[in-house]
């Protein structure tokens, strides 16, 4: 597919603060509509709204491709945008960080745009643009049911061997909660990739990695069944937790 980026030339004067780069099947007008959308204040006040947790914000929005997942970011403070700037904003780094987990044969929803807000240099506000997948997050997986399943025994598997294939690419999540891993056709996929990256360094990679499975078990802190049945799975990988 064929990607195209505009600055502020291309665009409506309304629009002349951002920069656009997204794929050509998602049309211009769709995203201007986006970056018109005024936040709400709760979650119950927009049925679009999946997840509320200022200042960051996540859609589920209809295009005409299909069901779109959109994340909004606002930088809170003025170290947060200094840092942004001068590393790269959260949607940047979704949008980078997604298609090098497509090149490395991992899941994670198809990117489709980012967005960027400057004033003065700086970047203040953006968006990113992913396709929505209906699967449900690994903590909704093994929380809601009140059996433990062969069904969910092999998930805990495909997700320790997901750990494992993290480890061998030297991949960072940064942020890998049980929230963060959806579960979909009995496979699973990455999401939330602002803070993910690729270390060169075997060393910090796996100390890295390993800050990853604890940000993980953290997740079932208070679901010590749970907790056990990873615990085992991850030792016959020879995995041992602290």
């Amino acid at each position: 597919m064929r990607i195209n980026t505009q600055g502020s030339n291309a665009q409506d004067n309304q629009y002349k603060d951002w920069s656009i780069t997204n794929y050509a099947e998602l049309n211009l007008e769709w995203l201007h509509s986006l970056i018109d959308y005024i936040l709400p204040l709760n979650k119950k006040d927009d049925d679009s709204v999946l997840q509320l947790s200022h200042p960051k914000v996540v859609l589920r929005r209809e295009s005409d491709t299909g069901d779109l997942c959109a994340t909004f970011y606002r930088n809170p403070s003025i170290s947060i945008i200094i840092k942004n700037t001068l590393l790269q904003s959260q949607a940047l780094n979704c949008w980078n960080s997604a298609h090098y987990l497509v090149k490395e044969h991992f899941k994670t929803p198809e990117p489709l745009a980012y967005m960027e807000e400057k004033r003065f240099g700086f970047t203040v506000r953006s968006w990113y643009v992913c396709r929505f997948e209906p699967g449900v997050t690994a903590y909704e997986y093994f929380t809601q049911p009140t059996a433990y399943t062969a069904a969910m025994a092999n998930t805990v598997t495909r997700i320790v061997d997901l750990f494992l294939e993290l480890k061998n690419a030297q991949i960072n999540h940064g942020n890998l909660s049980a929230s963060n891993i959806l579960i979909l056709d009995n496979d699973v996929s990455l999401l939330d990739l602002k803070t993910m990256n690729y270390l060169s360094n075997q060393e910090k990679a796996n100390e890295r990695w390993r800050n990853d499975i604890e940000c993980f078990m953290e997740s079932w802190r208070e679901r010590y069944d749970i907790h056990k049945y990873f615990q085992q799975a991850f030792l016959k990988r020879n995995i041992v937790l602290s």
